[in-house]
């Protein structure tokens, strides 16, 4: 029997607790982008945007560009290539344009934002490029890339594809919810539940509390803490933590890099804008290969001599794993007979037969999957 492995990876129910450093190294003021004062900041990539009114560089200070508008004492929001700001009754994003006084939120990357009036059940999600609606969720929901996360019933963590329709579900503990901006990157911070949560894989879930203004770049969450920032390393299993500033405690204003750099744009105490490089930072952790084998713990298939030519095959496994190596599952098996014409005659040689596939082909049928997808028992004939 050859099993065929696939590469599926959602997370387990249990999680471990970590605890970061105390207290976390304080490493100082982030670098200086002269020329503007700030009452927000924003930036992504090499593009630092500051309001009121609305000004931006790419060259670290040496030349700022006049946006126009204001943005009204809401937070800029810059995600990748997009800009959402809000000039008088207005919020505009790459020519979407949306009343002012609705809710609105650019999603991690920049390619969807959605547009929420105050006394509407659902929110209209938008393609920032295409100007085209794609879809209505009632909220809480997250954005990120073109994906939507939501949990759907308690437990499950869904992030649907709106370009293709696919859904990835990833098992959370019954308590957590997930909110705007809330997804970026491999990470989720939920809340309800306060976990950090792997949605490619294949790290355990992790518990964290974070203040209600922190913002979650790609690896690290950062939030305000007196009068410093303080950032938290989601890549390292430990949740080390590190401090910046000082920053301006009056109307405080920092965002996490909305291109997916280790970056943090922040007002300091004189409303100068400043970028922190997060150098530090542990690697994405990397999922290792799956060496262990599936283990058959039953199957049936009848009797082993038969004078006819039906089939019927019942099987059960477990799947070994460990946190940086998940189990996989089986997605088909090989089915190879001995043939004779006659009870006198001699047996022929091993022969492959139907490849049966688990999941795809209709002759089996799976009366259970593991929390990968993959079928754990079932019958083909």
């Amino acid at each position: 029997m050859a099993a065929v492995v696939c590469a599926a990876v959602l997370l387990p129910l249990s999680g471990s607790s970590a605890s970061a450093a105390d207290p976390p190294p304080h490493l100082g003021e982030g670098v200086l982008v002269p020329g503007r004062s700030a009452v927000d900041v924003g930036m992504s990539g090499a593009r630092v945007v500051v309001s009121d009114p609305v000004y931006e560089t790419t060259n670290n200070g040496s030349t700022w560009t006049a946006v126009g508008g204001s943005n009204s004492g809401k937070p800029l929001q810059v995600e990748g290539g997009a800009l959402l700001t809000f000039d008088g009754t207005t919020a505009k994003v790459g020519g979407l344009t949306f009343p002012a006084a609705d809710e609105v939120v650019l999603g991690k990357g920049g390619k969807l934002v959605s547009h929420r009036t105050p006394s509407a059940a659902t929110a209209e999600v938008y393609d920032v490029a295409t100007k085209t609606k794609l879809a209505d969720y009632a909220p809480p929901f997250a954005l990120a890339g073109d994906t939507v996360w939501k949990v759907t019933e308690p437990g499950h963590l869904d992030g649907k594809s709106l370009p293709t329709g696919d859904v990835k579900t990833v098992l959370v503990a019954s308590t957590c919810t997930v909110g705007p901006g809330a997804v970026n990157g491999r990470w989720a911070v939920l809340s309800g539940c306060n976990q950090v949560v792997d949605v490619v894989g294949p790290q355990p879930p992790r518990n964290l509390s974070v203040a209600a203004d922190a913002q979650l770049g790609n690896g690290f969450t950062v939030q305000s803490s007196g009068a410093d920032l303080l950032v938290t390393d989601l890549n390292d299993p430990a949740l080390g933590q590190r401090r910046y500033g000082p920053i301006r405690t009056t109307g405080p204003s920092f965002r996490a890099d909305g291109s997916g750099l280790a970056k943090i744009a922040y007002a300091d105490a004189a409303a100068k804008p400043r970028v922190i490089t997060l150098n530090w930072l542990t690697a994405d952790p990397q999922e290792h290969p799956d060496t262990v084998a599936p283990v058959l713990t039953s199957a049936t298939a009848g009797d082993r001599i038969r004078d006819n030519n039906s089939l019927s095959f019942e099987w059960v496994y477990d799947d070994p794993q460990d946190p940086n190596s998940p189990a996989t599952g089986v997605d088909s098996y090989d089915l190879r007979i001995q043939q004779r014409p006659n009870r006198t005659s001699p047996y022929s040689a091993w022969n492959q037969v139907h490849r049966l596939a688990g999941a795809e082909d209709d002759r089996c049928k799976s009366d259970g999957t593991d929390r990968y997808g993959h079928l754990l028992a079932g019958t083909c004939t």
